[in-house]
């Protein structure tokens, strides 16, 4: 009778083991297209004699090839990030098109003073020079505004980047409190974990991290260089002046340096500008880094060439060659084809362009000359070119811009196919294959009617005891 009983006692328990299992199958059945689910499995304690007698809760992990992925998130974040705002800078200069509107605008400009040269007492041929002028100014405005708009657009990005890593962060906190209550055990401790691993997936596209798992369940994360952002508490963070990411406290901390890739590292490093430092840094010459301060620089040095005077060695300026013409005759404009101070207020004189007063007759040689001569220089933050004309100092600030978009985007096209191969690679080792559950619940269905068969063979055995009795 003790065998008959505890044959009964093992296969009861063997049919709630197997109910729970089918429970996790149906759970992972149910969630298979979830990124952020791993496999659970129910692992099975038995006694020599094969009885059951507890059960542990688990979930597929790899913790290698995570920290793998993760890498991976944040190379990707930051690369995308750099190509986004790479790719917006070469429409801003239009040197996606092949023709960058102040490049041609600038051709256009020089060919109109030497078609003028040509026809000096043409009326059209001198309100050609107006417009083609007035061309180059407002494609320079357009371009100077774009490059502005970049800055606001970069500094909100960086702010809602920041508030993201600081939500995140407080997540963890909160997700490592829920799994330490349940002990660090159980389905719902895995489902938390499951979760957690998501927030944390999450984090690294902004942020480069590694995390330490703790005996209770709960998780360290730091940065690569070691700044500890969760462990008993999480940190935040703001950002502070200069576009410094602050450490907030009592004692605020620029941490700058831990933040070695993803997107905010990625967005810092396109506003940041070593001219404000102590003390000022020259220009990063990497593709991806200052160039707010690159693009403005640049764009500043094409307003000065055009109202600035004759550099040594070269050959006379735009304005020295209208200025310095003689004679001047009743009614024309003595000096200051353009005026201006910068790349946003360069602009034709307004009296010529009402018509209060006429181009110099006396200029229209030296400054077709001027406008049309190489053996110029522009330098300026993140570029030096030599020996170009007006129209090649353009050129060459629109050529960089697109070379420097190439290099981004093909950076971030390698490192996306990383990403994707990795995203893969560890959803086919954690995540959930449907014709693995269904090969389990076929080996559960099993299981399950050997346990129905031997409660069935012993229920018959007790109705003949039964008999034998009566």
């Amino acid at each position: 009778m003790a065998g008959l009983f505890s044959a009964i006692n093992g296969a009861a328990a063997g049919l709630r083991t197997v109910q729970t299992n089918l429970k996790l199958v149906s759970d992972n059945v149910a969630r298979a297209e979830d990124p952020t689910r791993s496999r659970h499995t129910l692992r099975v304690q038995s006694d020599p004699n094969g009885s059951v007698i507890g059960v542990d809760f688990d979930r597929r992990t790899d913790a290698a090839l995570l920290a793998q992925f993760n890498l991976a998130l944040a190379r990707d974040g930051g690369a995308a990030t750099r190509d986004e705002y790479l790719t917006r800078i070469g429409e801003a200069l239009g040197s996606e098109t092949g023709s960058p509107p102040l490049a041609t605008a600038m051709e256009d400009f020089a060919e109109a003073w030497r078609s003028l040269q040509t026809t000096p007492e043409s009326d059209t041929a001198k309100a050609q020079v107006l417009t083609m002028g007035e061309r180059v100014a407002r494609e320079l405005t357009y371009a100077s505004r774009a490059v502005s708009q970049l800055e606001v657009d970069i500094r909100s990005e960086l702010d809602q980047s920041i508030d993201e890593v600081n939500r995140h962060l407080a997540d963890i906190e909160r997700l490592n409190i829920d799994i330490v209550s349940q002990g660090g055990e159980g389905p719902i401790a895995n489902q938390l974990r499951d979760e957690r691993d998501g927030v944390i997936r999450e984090l690294s596209q902004y942020i480069d991290i590694r995390t330490v798992d703790r005996t209770d369940g709960g998780v360290a994360v730091f940065t690569n260089n070691g700044l500890a952002m969760v462990d008993a508490k999480a940190v935040s963070f703001r950002r502070g002046s200069n576009d410094d990411v602050v450490l907030e406290g009592v004692n605020e901390v620029v941490v700058n340096d831990q933040f070695t890739d993803g997107k905010i590292k990625a967005l810092r490093d396109l506003i940041e500008n070593g001219a404000t430092r102590m003390p000022p840094q020259v220009a990063s010459a990497e593709p991806g880094t200052e160039v707010i301060r690159k693009l403005a620089s640049q764009l500043d040095a094409i307003a000065e060439a055009l109202t600035g005077t004759t550099k040594t060695g070269e050959p006379t300026s735009f304005a020295d060659a209208y200025n310095a013409a003689q004679p001047v005759e009743t009614g024309e404009l003595l000096s200051s084809f353009f005026v201006g101070s910068d790349r946003f207020t360069l602009a034709v004189h307004p009296d010529l362009l009402d018509g209060s007063q006429t181009l110099k007759q006396s200029a229209i040689d030296a400054v077709a000359d001027a406008a049309n001569s190489a053996g110029r220089t522009l330098s300026a933050d993140g570029l030096t070119v030599s020996d170009v004309s007006y129209a090649g100092m353009v050129s060459a600030v629109a050529g960089q811009w697109s070379y420097a978009g190439e290099l981004i985007a093909d950076d971030a096209s390698q490192l996306g196919e990383v990403k994707q191969l990795l995203e893969e690679r560890y959803h086919a080792r954690v995540g959930i294959n449907l014709d693995e559950e269904i090969a389990h619940l076929q080996t559960l269905q099993t299981a399950y009617q050997a346990s129905s068969q031997v409660i069935n063979v012993a229920n018959r055995m007790f109705d003949a005891l039964e008999r034998l009795v009566g």
